[in-house]
């Protein structure tokens, strides 16, 4: 049997890596800091940025390969999904209380979704550098459950980690995640559901509380799909992890701001308090 080229141990022990169960970190994890060249990982979905802010209305995640395609289907149906119910809204609101209520459910709704991308744009849980980063989430695990941070961790480490262990390489994790934020400028916060959450309840109100239920089919089809919006987004709460960014979703409970900022617009029609500064600039 030939020999194995004295020059390549490194390649060889990766190989051999891939036929012995898991163990420790220390037995048999790399050689070397985070790479993206050994990172098991390709970003999915695609981007629909404000020009002026680089928002992104649609969502771009880097995920595990095995679970590449179905995360991609999923991201994309639901923007799809609520560019669509967005639209419909935006249609009622139109139609059943004009122009006025509409345009400001749907600046609102944009102005509050850019605030908070802002916010928490490159967010690394209070980080200024990866080594920092390394730093914070080895005193999180040695404080453990009772650590504020803790869930947070939890979840890098299962979307980061190859091995899904919570005492694994925390400077491969802290690395992944910086790699994420910086070189794939994926933020904290992405998509267009806030918007949507705003027109919806918007819709809703109008529609039971402003005659819209008075109007023909076609307008009780558009109001359905409002509502529709509405009991997504408390299925998506009651279900949300809490662990915001580092999930790579949503924090659903934004949502929340979206159904109020909807329902204040809606209430106050054209006498909204922000009327007259509206107007002025010729909305």
């Amino acid at each position: 049997m030939a020999s194995r080229p004295t020059q390549l141990p490194y390649v060889y022990w990766l190989l051999d890596q891939e036929t012995v169960g898991y163990f420790s970190y220390e037995n048999r994890r790399r050689l070397t800091n985070y790479s993206i060249l050994l990172d098991d990982t390709r970003t999915v979905g695609y981007e629909i940025r404000n020009p002026l802010t680089g928002y992104n209305y649609a969502y771009h995640l880097r995920v595990k390969k095995k679970f590449a395609d179905q995360v991609e289907e999923a991201q994309n149906y639901s923007f799809k999904l609520g560019l669509g119910l967005s639209t419909s809204s935006f249609a009622y609101l139109w139609g059943v209380r004009g122009r006025y209520v509409a345009l400001m459910a749907l600046v609102n709704g944009v102005f509050v979704t850019e605030l908070l991308g802002y916010l928490m744009s490159n967010q690394m849980l209070g980080t200024t550098s990866q080594q920092e980063l390394h730093s914070l989430l080895v005193a999180i695990r040695n404080v453990g459950p009772s650590h504020e941070f803790y869930k947070h961790l939890e979840a890098l480490v299962n979307r980061l980690e190859p091995h899904q262990d919570i005492n694994g390489d925390l400077e491969w994790v802290a690395g992944a995640y910086w790699n994420e934020k910086k070189n794939d400028n994926i933020q904290g916060l992405q998509g267009i559901s806030i918007v949507t959450a705003t027109l919806s309840a918007a819709a809703i109100f109008s529609h039971w509380f402003r005659n819209g239920y008075k109007r023909g089919w076609g307008w009780w089809l558009l109001a359905g799909a409002a509502h529709y919006n509405l009991y997504n987004n408390l299925e998506l709460y009651v279900n949300d992890t809490g662990a915001g960014d580092t999930t790579m979703a949503v924090g659903h409970q934004f949502h929340a701001m979206g159904n109020l900022l909807g329902l204040w617009i809606a209430y106050w029609g054209t006498h909204d308090p922000f009327s007259k500064l509206y107007k002025l600039l010729g909305f």
